[in-house]
């Protein structure tokens, strides 16, 4: 609850709505963030709901019910914390950044590969508008963004920044923004349906059934049929949606500079990124454990669509 919604879902709809509230259409920022926010708001305004409500899916799923549910959100919500969230910063609060430690974890050795993509996009985007300092502290329109999202401003959100003061700092927010919509929100939402669809794998809740053996686990201990089928549902609904493509719009853009950025970047994405993860997966395989396709780049949409 507390990664998935508060940590992905509601900081990405903190940036989401600034940017419609700050930037023009025509800004160059706008232009590409569209395409990454496509989806959130909705997902938010239409899923808080089904999710949060009385009688709703975590009320019905899990045992500290739609009470408990409002309570875990919203407690998250009042401390989230802009540098916490990014990629490097989250393993090293985990204590999983150290592949001594913790030789096979994917989610990190597969993120590294597919943040630096995210990055290396970000910075070739950026330096198009952004070529020196004062660009970035002239953009007006850049300042007041961050200012609305910015606990130190107007907005919720600690350690974001309530201005922007370099190229560095402007490349290191939109990076860290995609990775949360990116790679986040796909970590912890699309292996739903390898992991959490069948329900022994997984159940949202265990019953202390008198029926069952006291010294084991039975069958009598897992939910019921219509709470099962629920989960089923609910699994399945979040985990097999795609909108589009991670970078699939460079033909929507009216910049030619921006055209070639966006097709370039996608074009590595799928020719580099994915045969370099497909190897790593298949060498997983024959070592005996599980592969992680979920940043392979053909699974990846744009933002949080779901």
């Amino acid at each position: 609850m507390v990664d998935h919604l508060s940590h992905a879902h509601l900081v990405a709809e903190a940036v989401c709505v600034s940017m419609e509230r700050h930037l023009s259409h025509k800004h160059p920022l706008y232009q590409m963030l569209k395409f990454h926010c496509r989806g959130v708001l909705t997902a938010n305004v239409l899923g808080a709901p089904a999710l949060l409500a009385p009688g709703q899916f975590m009320h019905t799923l899990y045992a500290y019910g739609w009470k408990g549910a409002s309570k875990l959100v919203s407690g998250a919500a009042k401390s989230e914390d802009w540098i916490a969230h990014g990629f490097t910063e989250d393993l090293i609060n985990r204590g999983v950044d150290d592949r001594g430690t913790l030789p096979y974890y994917p989610y990190r050795d597969d993120g590294k590969i597919l943040n630096r993509a995210l990055e290396r996009f970000t910075k070739e985007y950026v330096q198009i508008y952004y070529k020196k300092k004062e660009d970035v502290l002239e953009d007006k329109e850049l300042q007041a963004f961050a200012k609305e999202i910015s606990v130190d401003g107007n907005g919720k959100i600690r350690r974001f920044p309530t201005s922007v003061r370099s190229v560095m700092q402007l490349r290191s927010i939109i990076s860290r923004f995609l990775w949360i919509v990116v790679g986040r929100h796909t970590a912890v939402n699309y292996p739903l349906t390898d992991y959490v669809l069948y329900v022994p794998n997984a159940p949202t809740k265990l019953y202390n059934d008198s029926r069952a053996p006291a010294d084991r686990f039975s069958l009598l201990n897992l939910p019921l049929r219509t709470v099962s089928e629920t989960q089923c549902a609910f699994t399945s609904s979040l985990g097999t949606f795609r909108y589009d493509r991670l970078l699939d719009y460079a033909s929507f853009l009216e910049d030619r500079a921006a055209r070639r950025v966006v097709y370039r970047n996608f074009c590595r994405l799928n020719e580099l990124v994915e045969p370099l993860l497909i190897r790593i997966n298949n060498r997983r395989l024959k070592d005996g454990h599980l592969a992680y396709p979920y940043f392979i780049p053909r699974w990846l949409p744009n933002g949080i669509q779901t």
